[in-house]
């Protein structure tokens, strides 16, 4: 009897072993501690009811006041802001971003090595996230 034969029932019997494993182990009861966990929403639904009534009253007693007082200001802080405002619209940050993640491809090429290509896939996918 050879060593290869004598390891391939063990084999099965670990790979049967842990799909039973894998399939039973979500549908039992939790252990331990587990049932005494609160969850994040009942943790946290006090503190978000207050944050959202501040900035609802935010809203209404600071945003009508300010904007009134933004028509008090001379015409070229307006301009200004508004051409800052312009950056945040899409077009300006989108199409560095959308050439960089075209140039992807081109950038790929074989002559790079395993890890280098890897770094790059994952730029692009975080240009891609971003894009």
């Amino acid at each position: 009897m050879t060593a290869s034969r004598e390891v391939r029932p063990r084999w099965k019997n670990y790979a049967v072993a842990n799909l039973v494993a894998g399939i039973v182990t979500p549908l039992r009861a939790p252990r331990g501690r587990a049932g005494l966990l609160v969850p994040a929403w009942r943790r946290f639904a006090l503190t978000g009811l207050v944050v959202a009534v501040l900035v609802v009253a935010a809203m209404e007693w600071f945003d009508a006041p300010l904007m009134r007082a933004v028509g008090r200001l001379p015409s070229g802080v307006i301009e200004t802001f508004n051409a800052l405002t312009d950056f945040g619209r899409g077009a300006w940050p989108l199409t560095p971003l959308g050439l960089m993640l075209l140039a992807t491809p081109f950038l790929c090429v074989r002559r790079l090595g395993f890890m280098s290509r890897g770094v790059l896939a994952a730029a692009a996918v975080r240009l891609g996230y971003m894009f």
